[in-house]
């Protein structure tokens, strides 16, 4: 069900149409067409918001399948702004770097902190071998 009371019951097809007028919704009507086929996939298509002012476009991401009652069906879909998606990947992005970075930077100085106690350390055990 459409996050917006006011869109409920609008035909997707006729109503971006009507309050979108020549705007291209071919990817849209194709997903329509998909899903009205009883596929199940996952689409990227381009929308508008036909609320705001001006219509701006999206880009949305629609997971979709078809939920059987007898012989007919009704399409039962999520869907998201692609922008949405975006955000937590470069969070993740952002904290493997860190990750990396901290990893990389650390290791070398423990390693050249501890190098000369292990030094003096392996001196004495050999000074003390027989010869």
């Amino acid at each position: 069900m459409h996050p917006q009371a006011e869109q409920w019951g609008i035909d997707v097809i006729h109503g971006h149409e009507k309050n979108v007028p020549r705007k291209n919704l071919t990817s849209l009507n194709t997903m329509i067409d998909r899903q009205k086929q009883g596929l199940t996939a996952v689409d990227e298509y381009y929308s508008y918001w036909w609320t705001k002012p001006g219509a701006p476009g999206v880009e949305k991401v629609s997971a979709y399948t078809p939920a059987y009652i007898g012989k007919d069906f009704i399409i039962v879909s999520a869907v998201m702004d692609q922008s949405d998606m975006y955000v937590p990947l470069e969070e993740g992005a952002l904290k493997l770097l860190l990750v990396f970075h901290r990893c990389s930077f650390y290791h070398p100085c423990c390693c050249f902190l501890h190098f000369p106690f292990d030094v003096k350390k392996q001196k004495k055990t050999v000074s003390r071998l027989p010869i």
